[in-house]
């Protein structure tokens, strides 16, 4: 369910505009892509392409939170995609 383009993007409603998998919001969820955002899906993508594994103890803690935020939704979607 997505009905972020009727609403003005500043508004807030009673009923839910976005919603997937039990969870839902009553604003237009707003992405917001940093220069470290992208690096650290790029990162993610090629460890999975090359099946790679990385020492996480040599990474910095944002970078490793990240990989793991990342891996974690990854998991969800593939397992009830």
């Amino acid at each position: 369910m997505r009905n972020c383009s009727w609403l003005d993007l500043n508004s807030r409603t009673d009923k839910p505009v976005w919603g997937r998998k039990g969870i839902y919001t009553t604003a237009c969820p707003k992405s917001v892509i940093s220069s470290d955002s992208e690096q650290w899906v790029q990162l993610f993508y090629t460890l999975k392409i090359l099946h790679h594994r990385l020492h996480l103890w040599h990474l910095e803690a944002r970078t490793v939170d990240a990989l793991i935020i990342l891996e974690t939704e990854f998991r969800k979607e593939t397992i009830h995609a």
